[in-house]
């Protein structure tokens, strides 16, 4: 008993340094944890996302691998290698990771379709995309984030103005998020919209001074109108150059 309580303090101390974003720290409490148990599926994946919190995937995905061998029916687990597996441009394996996802998980989840779907459109199969984002929204259609993915998706395709109403149904719901605000800004570029997409971009970065692309897009534009000077400063602006 003594034992257990020791290793649910390490756990839970590990846990809170997680949530501070301590990961190192979270790590070192984890290992001591895992010395105890090493075949705890919980710690596993927890030192996993550590390590996936730090950029460090291939180190992540060990661990969650190793977790699968002891609970390979876990839905968050194959849906935490299928990010690994995605953050290391290994498309095909983390659409394979998510599918399997989606297989083992007792109800359907849009959060790991839109992984799935995400995936899918950087691997360019843009049709079985649209097919995982459409039954994601059936499940949550006014959830912003999703509604941000499927606007990207639609642009990709080079419709915008169906993209651009995706944009702003996830701004009505989050009207202050500067990734949301820069993407609708970015698609009315692509609309010939350049004064109403300097409003959004400008928005952006008011919320976001470091958004590459929100710079990059008031760069495209002053270009356009012939600001050779403003377009410059935008320019080493998205390049983090003052």
């Amino acid at each position: 008993e003594q034992k257990n309580k020791h290793l649910g303090a390490l756990k839970g101390k590990g846990y809170c340094l997680f949530k501070m974003d301590r990961y190192r720290n979270a790590l070192a409490y984890f290992f001591e944890a895992l010395n105890c148990r090493p075949r705890d599926t919980e710690l596993l994946n927890m030192i996993g996302v550590c390590y996936c919190k730090l950029q460090e995937h291939k180190r992540a995905l060990q661990y969650i691998e190793k977790a699968l061998n002891y609970d390979p029916r876990s839905a968050v687990l194959w849906n935490n290698k299928g990010y690994c597996l995605a953050c290391l441009r290994c498309n095909d394996g983390a659409c394979a990771a998510y599918q399997k996802a989606l297989d083992v998980s007792e109800n359907e989840d849009a959060h790991l379709l839109c992984n799935a779907a995400s995936v899918l459109m950087k691997a360019g199969k843009y049709r079985d995309a649209m097919y995982f984002f459409d039954r994601a929204l059936q499940l949550t259609p006014q959830d912003p984030l999703l509604l941000n993915n499927v606007a990207v998706y639609l642009a990709v395709q080079g419709n915008y103005d169906s993209a651009v109403k995706c944009c702003s149904q996830a701004l009505a719901v989050e009207p202050e998020n500067p990734v949301f605000l820069c993407n609708k800004g970015m698609m009315l570029i692509e609309m010939g919209k350049s004064d109403e997409a300097v409003l959004y971009l400008r928005h952006a970065l008011d919320k976001d001074r470091t958004n590459p692309a929100a710079w990059m897009g008031l760069a495209v534009i002053y270009l356009s109108k012939g600001s050779n000077a403003k377009a410059l400063d935008c320019f080493n602006r998205s390049l983090g150059l003052e």
